[in-house]
C-alpha cells in the first residue's frame, strides 16, 4: 500500500512538471521575421545592464539616444528602462527564433557595463573614458575599442571579451572558463588574476602583476620592465 502511494505521488509530480513545461513552452513567443525599428525616449545614464540574449551596440555621442530593432511581434517584450543612472535592457517572457533583438545606444559617458545571459556587446568604433568597470558573465560576448585611464574587467561563466585600444591601468579578474583577449589593448600597468580554467591575453609596457591558478593560462607581451608572476594548480604563464 505504501509503495502504491509513493508511485501515485511520483506520477502526479511527473504529470505536474510536464504540464508546467508545456504551459511555459506555449507561452514562448516566436519571432515573425518582420524586423522593424523603434526609437525610444531615454534619460541620461552612464551604467548599462544587459541580459537575455540582447545584442547591444554602443556609440559615444550626445544627446543620449536609444533604438530597438527586433521582430515586430516581440518589440514590446524588449524592456528598456532607466532607473537612476542605470539603463536596464531585458526581455520579458520567453522568445524563440527571433530574427533580431538589437538595441542601439548613444551615450556621452559609460562608467559601468554589465553583460550576462548570452548577450553580445559591441563598441568597436571606440570609447574615450576616464574609468570603466566591465562585468561579463553567463556566456556573454563583448567586443570593445577603448581609451581610458583605468579599466577594471571581471569575466566569468564562459564569457568572452575582446578589447583593443590604450589604457594607463588594466585590472583583470577572469574565472569560470572565460576568455579575456586584450592583446591589442596596450596598458602601462596591468594586474591580472585568472582561475577556473580561464584563458587570458594581455599587453603591458611598464609593469605587470600576474597570478594564475586552477588550470588557467595567461599570455602576456609588451616588454614590461617590471614583472611579477605566480602560477599554481596546473596553471601556466607565457611571456613573449
Amino acid at each position: 500500500m505504501k509503495s502504491h502511494k509513493l508511485w501515485v505521488s511520483a506520477s502526479f509530480l511527473m504529470l505536474a512538471a510536464l504540464l508546467l513545461s508545456t504551459s511555459l513552452y506555449a507561452q514562448r513567443t516566436t519571432g515573425n521575421g518582420n524586423v522593424v525599428e523603434q526609437e525610444r525616449a531615454v534619460g541620461n545614464f552612464d551604467v548599462i545592464k544587459v541580459q537575455k540574449g540582447i545584442d547591444l551596440y554602443i556609440t559615444q555621442g550626445s544627446p543620449a539616444a536609444l533604438t530597438v530593432k527586433a521582430d515586430e511581434n516581440i518589440l514590446d517584450q524588449i524592456i528598456t528602462r532607466v532607473d537612476g543612472k542605470t539603463l536596464y535592457l531585458d526581455v520579458q517572457g520567453s522568445v524563440r527564433n527571433a530574427r533580431a533583438m538589437d538595441v542601439f545606444v548613444t551615450l556621452e559617458n559609460l562608467s559601468e557595463l554589465h553583460a550576462s545571459g548570452g548577450s553580445d556587446v559591441f563598441a568597436e568604433d571606440g570609447l574615450k573614458l576616464k574609468e570603466l568597470k566591465l562585468f561579463c558573465s553567463g556566456g556573454s560576448d563583448t567586443r570593445m575599442a577603448i581609451e581610458a585611464e583605468t579599466l577594471h574587467c571581471n569575466t566569468s561563466g564562459g564569457s568572452d571579451a575582446v578589447l583593443s585600444g590604450k589604457v594607463n591601468e588594466l585590472i583583470v579578474e577572469s574565472s569560470g572558463g572565460s576568455d579575456f583577449d586584450a592583446k591589442k589593448l596596450e596598458a602601462v600597468k596591468c594586474k591580472i588574476r585568472a582561475s577556473g580554467a580561464s584563458d587570458a591575453w594581455v599587453f603591458a609596457t611598464g609593469e605587470i602583476d600576474i597570478e594564475a591558478s586552477g588550470a588557467s593560462d595567461i599570455h602576456y607581451k609588451g616588454g614590461a620592465k617590471k614583472i611579477s608572476s605566480k602560477a599554481s594548480g596546473g596553471a601556466d604563464i607565457h611571456g613573449n
